[in-house]
């Protein structure tokens, strides 16, 4: 809705394990909701989600793209990285989104976005379809020739994606 903003970061504890320094995934993910344009802010949310899986013990999950393709609608994209990662968070898993019909106050069940591991790179709206890029790669460096884009698309505001491209 007009005004209305999320604001995404990592609820990670300042006493991660050492081999976790700087810029690492170990924690999961909290957000602040604001329907004054960024004024004022909500207490922290656990997106729930992200949290359980990091507890699972494998996983962390990280936000890294969202639309709304209708008002109160937000759709949420997710890279899933490697807990113990020392770097960057990768190695990646198979990207998954989060579908929220009330502004982010709650969330569907993680869907998987494709097959491929790997990033998503942007999320776009352009007329009643849902363009999503992903980097399919499981590393950030990305230097395998094999690696490649994927181009995903939703005609029904998120509910399903298809693969329509590899360039």
């Amino acid at each position: 809705a007009p005004d209305c903003l999320l604001a995404f970061y990592a609820d990670t504890s300042g006493d991660c394990p050492p081999q976790f320094p700087g810029h690492s995934c170990f924690g999961w993910m909290a957000y602040r909701r604001s329907t004054d344009g960024g004024r004022n802010w909500s207490a922290p949310r656990e997106l729930d989600y992200s949290k359980k899986v990091f507890l699972e013990g494998i996983h962390t999950i990280s936000c890294e793209k969202a639309v709304s393709p209708a008002p109160n609608v937000i759709v949420l994209f997710c890279l899933v990285n490697d807990r113990c990662a020392p770097f960057c968070c990768s190695p990646w898993g198979v990207p998954t989104y989060l579908i929220s019909r009330d502004g982010g106050e709650t969330w569907s069940e993680p869907r998987i976005l494709g097959d491929q591991r790997g990033r998503i790179y942007d999320a776009r709206i352009i007329g009643d379809e849902i363009l999503v890029l992903q980097c399919c790669n499981q590393n950030f460096e990305g230097r395998d020739p094999l690696h490649h884009y994927a181009l995903y698309v939703s005609r029904n505001g998120g509910e399903t994606f298809a693969l329509i491209s590899i360039p």
